[in-house]
């Protein structure tokens, strides 16, 4: 079986977790730590020829260690292991074998205080187990598939946009529905998280009549709704069918146009005029499946796998660049069936990246996925420790990371430089925050930067206050951000029982938060996790929990130095982003998994994990370009293509 090189959040885990323990086996030298060590190198060998078998090499370490706790009866975890005791069942579920594989890396299951441990050369096994699967996916050998189609309900910024582009109208109706939750990839247009409860459809009956009375007791709107048609039922019909497509974003059949007619001869009947009853058709429209749904419906004669037609792609692709309704240029490419072609394909992309309404894109994928769009809402700095973080600082944090987020899409800029840079967008006030001079007035502008250690998202303060304590910084959350947000490799959750710290820096006992953290680690259950996040976090410690820059803490000298798990050293914000720039691989596939699932409005599968590969070596290859990155993910085969269940 070939094998490709395998980009994972495990960073070819098992040649660096093999190594650390070899080492270690080696050092100590008996003959029983010997024997651990040739186990080591059978496992990577095994592994990397993919000859490991799950009935013979792993099943009886899940049965031995794992399944008297992770089974259908007690199901500790969420995690059933039990269920997975063939190869058949196993293989199917690769990301579960990475976070089982973590744990075996980082020797915490089963927990430090049962007896009944795993030996290094199982652990190793099982850590092969992860490597060998994870390649077959990787490499495409498990097959394709684009994904099930759900239903894809309008999310509150996806509604509000479609209706200004819709009717020019600026208001944001869907700001008063229930929020909309996140899904499994931390994004809200997740199809799978946005449900419809019966609240909600009252929100959209009311939305419907707000947006009705607007366009019809304004003169100028109501005549372009009309589009002076003619005050009978011929202009009515006319009416509906130069709106229907537009507001159902494809082509509409005759029925669903008739459908609308009757609506408004019944009006008629009943004695309202012509502009009156044509209120009630609009309502309708806005209250169909078809306005509040992106629906891909089956066809007859496809297969299971078939590709988008024109009207689709156009949906897909102005709901990802833009969170909006394709525009009058990619309904008229759609209509002509020409924008499935290649170079306009591109072309189009390329436009709409140049258009104001990708800004979306910014506030949308870049917010969720990095962090300030907390700013929104649950990152709240306590405003008697830090009287200075107003709500025009927390809305100049906002606009900074936005604008350097859009500009890198405009600009075809690297995705590497949202690890590091040597500019960002400054008003004056974010400058006097940042110690940055020369700035002046409220009006953002491209700054450049002397002081390295400013540079990308970890010296913003938007991504330094949503990933800080109200009143403390934490370098635990911000190790977990760059673990999770930046690398794609989660830490795994806390005990449950685990002790809090101080909510206040001020409270605590020692000299520096940094010591109250390693008297914490010492808790065995507590010590592998913050093994992980904390050197990263320390590594963040100069910028204060509103990202201002400070070198002390209760009068002592901050150390800010780290060590990662592989053993590079480093101090400071500027080393650690070196440290994060050398491992840009994992970045690229965990930039290319948030770009991807944001685009299709889904969690990744399985499936999808060949063409997160092949884009992240495109990407890489092409010095990490923004709009190669965009471009590989429009033209993939997940987003190109859709499942055709039968009807």
């Amino acid at each position: 079986m070939a094998k490709p090189i395998a980009i994972s959040p495990l960073r070819s885990m098992l040649t660096l977790a093999a190594s650390y323990l070899l080492s270690h086996t080696l050092a100590a030298g008996s003959q029983e730590e010997l024997r651990d060590s040739e186990a080591l190198r059978q496992a990577t060998m095994l592994a990397r020829a993919g000859e490991l078998d799950f009935e013979t090499n792993i099943a009886p370490i899940l049965d031995k260690y794992c399944t008297s706790c992770h089974n259908p009866e007690d199901d500790e975890g969420s995690l059933d292991l039990e269920s997975m005791l063939t190869a058949k069942d196993a293989v199917m579920h690769p990301d579960l074998w990475d976070m089982v594989a973590k744990s075996a890396e980082m020797d915490i299951m089963p927990p430090p205080k049962r007896n009944k441990r795993p030996e290094l050369h199982e652990r190793a096994l099982i850590m092969g187990w992860a490597l060998q699967i994870g390649w077959q996916w990787d490499s495409g050998e498990m097959g394709a598939d684009p994904g099930r189609t759900t239903l894809h309900r309008l999310n509150r910024n996806e509604y509000n946009y479609t209706i200004r582009d819709l009717f020019g109208l600026k208001i944001r109706p869907a700001d008063n529905f229930p929020e909309d939750s996140a899904g499994e990839a931390g994004f809200d247009n997740d199809a799978d998280a946005l449900f419809l409860p019966a609240l909600l459809m009252e929100n959209y009956f009311e939305a419907a009549v707000k947006i009705t009375d607007l366009i019809f007791n304004n003169i100028g709107r109501r005549q372009a709704f009309l589009l002076n048609a003619g005050n009978d039922v011929n202009g009515a019909r006319a009416v509906f069918v130069h709106w229907a497509p537009r507001i159902y974003r494809r082509h509409v059949q005759k029925g669903e146009i008739e459908r609308l007619v009757s609506v408004y001869k019944a009006a008629r009947k009943r004695g309202a005029k012509h502009a009156t009853a044509m209120r009630d058709p609009l309502i309708m429209m806005l209250v169909s499946p078809s306005f509040l749904y992106r629906s891909e419906l089956p066809i007859a004669g496809g297969g299971k796998t078939v590709g988008l037609n024109d009207f689709e792609l156009a949906n897909r692709l102005s709901y990802f660049l833009w969170a909006s309704m394709p525009d009058q240029e990619l309904f008229k490419l759609a209509d002509e069936k020409k924008l499935s072609d290649p170079k306009i394909l591109k072309e189009q992309v390329i436009r709409m990246l140049e258009d104001d309404r990708s800004r979306a894109l910014s506030m949308h994928l870049g917010g969720q996925w990095l962090g300030w769009e907390k700013l929104r809402g649950s990152a709240n700095p306590d405003t008697d420790k830090f009287p200075m973080f107003d709500f025009a600082l927390r809305v100049d944090m906002y606009q900074e990371s936005t604008n350097f987020f859009e500009h890198l899409l405009r600009e075809n800029g690297s995705v590497y430089e949202l690890i590091d840079s040597d500019y960002g967008f400054l008003n004056d006030r974010l400058a006097k925050l940042y110690g940055v001079s020369g700035v002046e007035g409220s009006d953002f502008r491209k700054v450049a930067f002397n002081n390295p250690n400013r540079g990308g998202v970890l010296g913003m303060g938007s991504v330094l206050v949503s990933s800080s304590m109200p009143m403390r910084t934490s370098p635990s959350m911000r190790g977990a951000f760059v673990l999770d947000h930046l690398l794609g490799d989660p830490p795994l959750p806390p005990p449950m029982d685990v002790e809090q710290l101080p909510a206040n820096d001020a409270e605590i006992k020692t000299q520096t938060f940094r010591e109250t953290i390693d008297e914490h680690r010492d808790n065995p259950n507590c010590r592998a996790c913050h093994a992980q996040i904390d050197p990263l976090g320390f590594g963040l410690e100069n910028f204060d929990a509103i990202g201002r820059w400070r070198t002390t803490q209760n009068g002592a000298k901050l150390d800010t130095s780290g060590v990662t798990p592989d053993g590079e050293a480093f101090s400071g914000p500027a080393e650690l982003k070196k440290v994060l720039l050398a491992r840009k691989d994992e970045f690229t596939r965990n930039a290319t998994e948030k770009f991807l699932s944001y685009a299709l409005g889904r969690e990744l599968t399985p499936y999808d994990r060949p063409v997160t590969h092949r884009i992240a070596d495109q990407v890489e290859a092409d010095e990490g370009s923004m709009h190669s990155l965009i471009m590989a993910v429009v033209t993939s085969h997940p987003f190109m293509n859709r499942q055709n269940p039968k009807k």
